[in-house]
Parts: structure tokens; sequence; C-alpha cells
């Protein structure tokens, strides 16, 4: 390899990682959880906020990260969890074969202290051929809660 074929691989490298950063650096500023998946259910990768999100409702570091099967964890729910994990991977897995172009969940999220409401929202996209999941879970606590009371208040009228 001569020098201006190593110059020309560095700079190619240094560009490749220009963009990682770039591309994570717009993931991380979005203000919802969000993961990618890959076409078994494996995480690629996540933003700040699903990795915070992980952290303050007792998730061990890394076992909500990339290398995670997120169908697995939605397999694995019990309880109250269980009907709306279930949902949720059947629905995750009909984007990823193409069957829908998008998903659509509400659910509740108990976590320590606090009772919230999430939608989850699923979307397909193929780059190169290979096919991945944007999975995004965001706050609609706020919005249920208005709902709620526009119903009290609509029965009380």
């Amino acid at each position: 390899m001569t020098l201006v074929d190593e110059r020309e691989l560095r700079q190619a490298e240094e560009a490749s990682g220009r963009r990682a950063r770039f591309n994570q650096g717009v993931i991380d500023s979005l203000p919802f959880n969000l993961c990618v998946l890959g076409e078994r259910g494996v995480i690629v990768a996540v933003n700040r906020a699903w990795r915070e999100f992980a952290k303050a409702n007792g998730g061990r570091p890394g076992a909500a990260g990339p290398g995670t099967n997120y169908l697995a964890v939605c397999a694995a729910a019990e309880g109250e969890d269980k009907e709306f994990a279930g949902a949720a991977s059947q629905g995750i897995r009909d984007v990823i074969s193409g069957k829908i172009e998008v998903f659509v969940l509400e659910y509740p999220c108990d976590g320590p202290g606090c009772s919230r409401w999430f939608e989850l929202r699923a979307s397909r996209f193929v780059d190169e051929g290979w096919t991945h999941a944007v999975v995004t879970h965001t706050d609609v606590t706020s919005r249920k809660r208005a709902d709620e009371k526009i119903r009290e208040l609509s029965t009380v009228l």
C-alpha cells in the first residue's frame, strides 16, 4: 500500500467516523426513547433518552441496549405487562416483515413512584438490503390525563 493509498484510507475512515458521530448526535437530540432493531429484533442502536429511561427504571447497564433482542424481552414479560408486550412484539414483527408500514400501541407503564402512559410507534426501513425497524416510545401521560378529565366533565354535564 502506498502512502497515498494509506492517506485516502485514513481520510475515508475519519469521514465514516464523523458520519457515525453525526448520526448518533441527531438521534440523541430527540426527546423520545428511540431504538433501531435489526430484522430479527436485535437492538442495533439507541438514543440517549432510551438509555436514560432504561437506567431510571431499574435496567441493568447494557441490558436494554445494542445486542439485546427486543422481541425476546417482550416475550419474557409477565403479569400485567404480558398482554401489551405480546401486542408490541407482534406489531413490530408485522412491521419488519412488511405486512404493515407502521404500528402504534398505547400502553401503561408503572415505574418507580409513578404511573405513566406511552405510545409505542414502530416503522420499517430498508438500507442496502437490510430491513430495520425504528421503535419509539413517547410519554403521552399528559394527553391521557387530559382525555380522562374531559370524559369526567362530559359525564358530569
